[in-house]
C-alpha cells in the first residue's frame, strides 16, 4: 500500500493554493496532521515529519492568496432611508464591524467552512502560528529536560524560520488594514 509522502502533500498544496481553495488546503493539512501523528505513534522515521517549516509556508500563502467571497467595502446600502431609526449608515457599519471584531476574537477554533471575510482569515493564520510557536516552545522545554504538559504537538517539527513569517506576514499584509 502506497503512502503520500511530504513531497506528495506539497505538491497538492501547491496546487490548491494556485486555484485559491483555501477549503481543500484545510483539508490537506488536517490530513497531513492525522498521518503524521499515526506514524509517530508507529515509529515509522520515514512518514513522522510530514509537517514542516516547508509546508507550513505554503499554507500561509495560500491562506495570503485566497480571497474571501464576502467584502465589506463592496456591500451597498440602496436607500439611506431605508435605515431604521436615527441611525446612520456609518453608525450601522460601524456596529456591524464592532460586531465582526467581537466574533474574530471569541473564535479559538477552526469552523468546518472556509473563513468568509478577511478578518476571518487573518483569525485562522494567527490561531495556526500561534500553535507552531506553542508546539515548538514544549519541544524545546523538553529538550532542556523541563516537563511539560502532555498532549498532542503536531507543529513540533515546524522550524521558525524567516521564510515562515514572511509566509504568515504576507497574509496579514493581503487581508489586514495597514492602517491600523
Amino acid at each position: 500500500l502506497l503512502q503520500p509522502t511530504r513531497h506528495t502533500f506539497a505538491a497538492l498544496v501547491d496546487a490548491a493554493k494556485a486555484r485559491g481553495a483555501l477549503s481543500r488546503v484545510r483539508w490537506i493539512l488536517a490530513e497531513m496532521l492525522s498521518m503524521s501523528t499515526r506514524a509517530e505513534v508507529s515509529e515509522d522515521p520515514l512518514r513522522a515529519p510530514l509537517v514542516d517549516e516547508e509546508v507550513m509556508m505554503r499554507v500561509f500563502q495560500a491562506y495570503a492568496v485566497y480571497g474571501p467571497p464576502f467584502v465589506r467595502s463592496a456591500t451597498r446600502v440602496h436607500d439611506a432611508e431605508d435605515v431604521q431609526g436615527t441611525e446612520t449608515v456609518e453608525d450601522v457599519g460601524r456596529e456591524a464591524s464592532e460586531a465582526g471584531k467581537e466574533v474574530t476574537d471569541r473564535k479559538s477554533s477552526f469552523s468546518s467552512t472556509p473563513p468568509q471575510t478577511s478578518g476571518e482569515v487573518i483569525t485562522e493564520a494567527t490561531l495556526l502560528f500561534e500553535r507552531i510557536v506553542h508546539d515548538r516552545a514544549q519541544n524545546l522545554n523538553e529538550l532542556s529536560g523541563e516537563s511539560s504538559t502532555s498532549g498532542t504537538r503536531y507543529f513540533k517539527h515546524v522550524e521558525l524560520g524567516t521564510r515562515l513569517l514572511n509566509s504568515y506576514l504576507s497574509v496579514y499584509y493581503r487581508h489586514g488594514n495597514l492602517g491600523d
